[in-house]
């Protein structure tokens, strides 16, 4: 286990040995957050527990310093003082980012807003600031109003509790929404009894729907009471929160807290461990639709089906199964998912629990139709194949290397939800494009460089595979990429976990490392691998944290908090009928992982910058 509470003494002594002789070495102190004090958007809450698996932990190695920002009026200098005194980092999200940015705050500044005039940086804090912009505040208003019928487009209603940050920016709102048509009332409300009051006055307005943002509502029972008055009134309320939404406000565009999340605690990990804010760039977000099916289904209204389209579903459109979410009750109807026998267990078992989560459930609602896709296909088996999936299953899941054998297959008219890196997605014919969508990762050129930045001076690569896992051809490609950055390189497969001694003692008389190739790959050969590794003195580079965390030195690997949720996503819109060619590949990229104490182990000193970056796993797990 990734060890939670750490003896400081101990963390000092491993880190120094092992980062010695360079010029960066990692803080081991208290380190200090700043957020707006009274905030209660959700944001703030899932940053910090994000922050966790960075090893950065409130109340252990982490203090929050909540600032007040509500009284700014000639008090610029006094907020200045005491965030530059009282943090090391300061984050907000956009409702009190104009606040920071006009009071020349001095301290790293982290931030999540709208892109608009307010949050421009200036010139003098560009060093200091960093964070994400998540569209134009324009956007979240044309998006509400796509989510309902023409007719509804004209008027909306914003609510938030009096006192909020939201408060000060109305006028904003409205001279937007004046821009681009839209007629904005704007509500504040004191109670949950006030509230209804205010949603009983939108209604009699002629409001379309009903806006909150973030910062809007103070606790739950205020979002549970707003649902409700909600469903009472038959008006819809439109939010920017997934969560709002999974809980049973109608919807809305929002933006992907799974992925923007993490990348806040990334970002906050490198700022408070010593990387300069100004050089990590700030990144722009799109927004996506999110629809509570449930709701509509109790509302009785209609969604424009162009927005239904694009939209991430949530709910059941039916009160009989309309917990599915929460119960693991299966949704209704029979599910096949085609996989082919060699997908890696790391990758399928995590997408099957989450299935499950979301009501398709292996064994009861959902079968997986295992297809033997090794070694040549004859034109006979190839046929066989396509009409098999046609007849059977509602899409198939495929890891890039049974992409090659997947396309090559006549008259394919299966969808197809991938993984893969950039070079086995190029091979898809565009004739057949519009079949499949997934997750693309980094180029194998990309992995073959990280890996190589890992062991300074290294010259000699071995590439180690699985001889099932139909890699020969890939490894044969990557061992040329791996000589465009100065590296010579050779494959080996094996066929069972006994072959992999007397392999890799091999290896060890021409390479300098061994960069594994996933498919396939158990937990024996991990195992194995992992002895080896330490018997030879030869670094193994891993693409999957679960091999890293079993002792593999570390390497460029998919967080599967990330890719997961988005295949899983993908996978339910396939079963619900969403044609592929309308959902947009994911481009992920992959971060560092490195296990410490295997480099402790081979006594080896992985560069500064690369530790600073990248997860840390400080003990095997078996």
């Amino acid at each position: 286990m990734v060890l939670r509470t750490i003896n400081l003494f101990v963390f000092l002594l491993v880190i120094t040995g092992l980062l010695a002789g360079s010029a960066t070495t990692l803080r081991a102190e208290i380190y200090r957050l700043g957020i707006p004090a009274g905030e209660t958007s959700p944001t703030y809450q899932k940053f910090i527990a994000a922050l966790k698996k960075k090893e950065l932990v409130a109340g252990e190695n982490l203090q929050i310093v909540q600032i007040d920002l509500s009284k700014t009026r000639g008090n610029q200098e006094m907020i200045r003082r005491q965030i530059a005194s009282r943090c090391d980092l300061f984050f907000t999200t956009g409702s009190q980012l104009p606040t920071l940015l006009a009071a020349r705050i001095r301290t790293p500044l982290l931030f999540v807003s709208f892109n608009n005039k307010s949050a421009m940086i200036p010139p003098e804090m560009k060093e200091t600031t960093t964070g994400f912009y998540r569209g134009y505040l324009s956007s979240i208003f044309t998006g509400a109003t796509q989510m309902l019928p023409p007719k509804q487009h004209h008027k909306l209603g914003m609510i938030f509790f009096a006192g909020s940050s939201l408060q000060k920016k109305a006028q904003i709102y409205r001279k937007v929404c004046e821009k681009i048509g839209i007629e904005l009332l704007v509500k504040t409300f004191t109670s949950r009894d006030d509230l209804e009051r205010a949603m009983h006055e939108f209604k009699a307005e002629g409001a379309g729907a009903v806006l909150i943002l973030p910062p809007s509502l103070r606790n739950e029972a205020e979002l549970a009471a707003l649902i409700t008055i909600q469903n009472r009134l038959k008006m819809p309320v439109i939010s920017s929160l997934k969560d709002h939404i999974e809980k049973g406000i109608l919807g809305g565009p929002t933006v992907d807290y799974v992925t923007l999340i993490p990348d806040l605690a990334d970002y906050a990990a490198k700022i408070l461990r010593g990387r300069p804010a100004g050089r990590l760039p700030i990144r722009h977000l799109q927004d996506k639709f999110v629809v509570n099916l449930g709701t509509v289904a109790r509302l009785g209204g209609v969604i424009p089906q162009e927005t239904v389209d694009q939209a991430e579903i949530v709910g059941i459109a039916s009160d009989r199964v309309k917990k599915v979410w929460n119960n693991r009750s299966p949704v209704a109807g029979d599910f096949v998912i085609g996989v082919a026998k060699s997908t890696p267990e790391p990758v399928l078992k995590p997408l099957l629990d989450a299935l499950a989560a979301k009501g398709y459930i292996k064994g009861r609602n959902l079968r997986l139709l295992e297809i033997d896709l090794s070694g040549d296909l004859s034109e006979d088996r190839q046929k066989k194949i396509s009409s098999q999936l046609a007849n059977e299953a509602n899409l198939f899941f495929a890891s890039g290397n049974v992409l090659p054998m997947l396309t090559s297959l006549p008259h394919l008219k299966t969808p197809v939800c991938f993984i893969s890196t950039k070079e086995s997605a190029a091979i898809i014919p565009e004739e057949i494009s519009n079949l499949f969508t997934g997750v693309i990762r980094s180029s194998a050129g990309s992995i073959i460089r990280k890996s190589q930045k890992m062991i300074p001076g290294a010259r000699h690569l071995g590439l180690l595979a699985r001889a099932e896992s139909n890699l020969k051809e890939r490894l044969k490609r990557n061992a040329r990429l791996a000589s465009q950055v100065g590296l010579t390189a050779e494959f080996q497969l094996f066929s069972n976990t006994a072959e992999i001694g007397p392999l890799m003692t091999e290896m060890k008389q021409r390479n300098d490392f061994i960069l594994l190739s996933p498919p396939a790959i158990t937990k024996e050969d991990i195992s194995e691998i992992v002895f080896w590794q330490q018997q030879l003195q030869l670094p193994v580079i891993g693409q999957i944290s679960r091999h890293i965390e079993a002792g593999l030195l570390g390497g460029p690997v998919i967080d599967q908090e990330i890719v997961t949720p988005k295949l899983v996503e993908y996978v339910t819109k396939l079963l619900q009928g969403r044609p592929p060619g309308k959902l947009p590949v994911f481009l992920y990229v992959e971060k560092y992982m490195i296990n410490l104490q295997t480099a402790t182990d081979l006594n080896l000193k992985i560069p500064a910058q690369i530790i600073n970056q990248a997860e840390i796993v400080r003990e095997h797990q078996q």
